[in-house]
C-alpha cells in the first residue's frame, strides 16, 4: 500500500470518528443508525445527502443528519490531508531543486541522491494517484522517470 493510500485512509478514519462524536453528541437520536448509513454514504456520498427529505408538501421533516455530519467531516479533513499533501509536496519539490544543482555539479553526496529519488518519486506517485492512476502504475511510472531524471543529472 502507498503512503498515500496510508494517508487516506487515515483520512477516513479520521472523518468516521468525527462525524460519529457529533453524532453521539448533538443527534442523539441517530446514533443507532450511523453505521448503516455511514455504508449507504460510503458507497453514494452525493446520493444519500440529496435523497433523506420527504416529499415537499408532507410537512414533516424526515431528514437525517447525519450524512450531512459526514459530508462536512469529509470536507474538512479532505481540506486537511489536501494541505499537508501539499506542504510535504512543496518541501520535497525544494529539495529536489537544491539536490538537482549539486548533482549537475557533481558535488551531491550519495545520500542527498537517494533522498532527491525517494522525493521525486513521493511527488510523482502523489500527483498520478491523485489523477486517478493506479497507485502500482503511478508507483512504476514514477520509479522510471526518477531513474531517468537522476541518470540525467549525473551526465550533464
Amino acid at each position: 500500500m502507498s503512503d498515500h493510500r496510508r494517508e487516506i485512509d487515515v483520512v477516513d478514519d479520521l472523518v468516521v470518528d468525527l462525524a460519529r462524536s457529533v453524532v453521539l453528541a448533538h443527534y442523539p437520536r441517530e446514533a443507532e443508525l450511523f453505521d448503516s448509513v455511514l455504508a449507504e454514504y460510503a458507497e453514494a456520498p452525493e446520493r444519500l445527502v440529496t435523497s433523506l427529505r420527504a416529499p415537499v408538501g408532507m410537512g414533516v421533516d424526515l431528514a437525517l443528519m447525519t450524512p450531512y455530519v459526514l459530508a462536512a467531516a469529509g470536507a474538512v479533513a479532505g481540506v486537511v490531508l489536501e494541505k499537508v499533501a501539499e506542504a510535504a509536496v512543496d518541501s520535497a519539490r525544494a529539495r529536489l531543486v537544491r539536490v538537482w544543482r549539486r548533482l549537475r555539479g557533481g558535488v551531491a553526496t550519495s545520500e542527498e541522491v537517494a533522498q532527491a529519488a525517494e522525493d521525486a518519486t513521493t511527488v510523482v506517485v502523489v500527483r498520478l494517484e491523485g489523477s486517478g492512476v493506479d497507485a502500482e502504475v503511478a508507483r512504476e511510472i514514477a520509479e522510471r522517470v526518477t531513474a531517468e531524471l537522476l541518470a540525467r543529472g549525473k551526465n550533464p
